[in-house]
């Protein structure tokens, strides 16, 4: 479950293949950005898609958070979720993009390691599964929100446990559930450290 950092990986792993060159494919603007943000946007919408991920690739490398702040205005769905997973996201602009009306920016949103924890507590009760499910995937999941999500969806913890690339904090949580299953499961866990392993094998499981 490694976490995206590059602009282009997340396009072709969480949007798809972008749209052809020409105008991007419109979204939903948050109404909430500043109206000098959300004014350049307008030169957005007629950039063709090439550009646009240039622009992106751009604003990455030179950890530029008021670029990334004004991307977050696009009516491109596809661009905003590039902003949500960007690891130089402002706060601010990941808490304004948690409330997207598109889940599909709420996800990477809920999957950015630099999410604030209260952002991740409330999208913790999002209507959508795979929104919550990112969230309890997330290493900065408050333990308690975390427990609270795993215990209601079972098969969510097999599915992250079938992942060898599940992170080690998440594995050790899960060393400590109820069901032995679990429990057997995370001591065959590639990610599961050696003291766990032993402790959990003195337990009989």
């Amino acid at each position: 479950m490694a976490v995206v950092t590059g602009i282009s990986s997340l396009i072709c792993i969480q949007a798809g293949t972008p749209p052809e060159p020409g105008r991007a494919e419109l979204g939903s603007v948050p109404a909430a950005l500043p109206a000098a943000d959300r004014e350049e946007d307008l030169n957005w919408q007629n950039t063709d898609t090439h550009t646009i991920c240039v622009q992106m690739e751009e604003a990455a490398a030179e950890q530029q958070p008021k670029k990334l702040t004004q991307l977050a205005a696009s009516r491109a769905s596809w661009v905003r979720m590039g902003v949500a997973s960007n690891l130089h996201t402002a706060a601010a602009t990941l808490e304004l993009l948690s409330r997207d009306t598109d889940t599909g920016v709420r996800e990477c949103v809920a999957r950015n390691v630099r999410a604030p924890s209260a952002v991740l507590v409330r999208l913790s009760y999002d209507q959508g599964i795979r929104v919550r499910r990112a969230v309890a995937g997330n290493v900065r999941c408050p333990v308690r929100t975390w427990h609270r999500l795993v215990n209601h969806d079972p098969p969510f913890i097999a599915e992250l446990l079938d992942d060898d690339e599940c992170p080690q904090e998440i594995v050790i949580r899960l060393a400590h559930d109820n069901y032995s299953l679990v429990r057997w499961l995370v001591a065959r866990h590639p990610n599961c450290p050696p003291y766990i392993r032993a402790m959990l094998q003195l337990a009989d499981l």
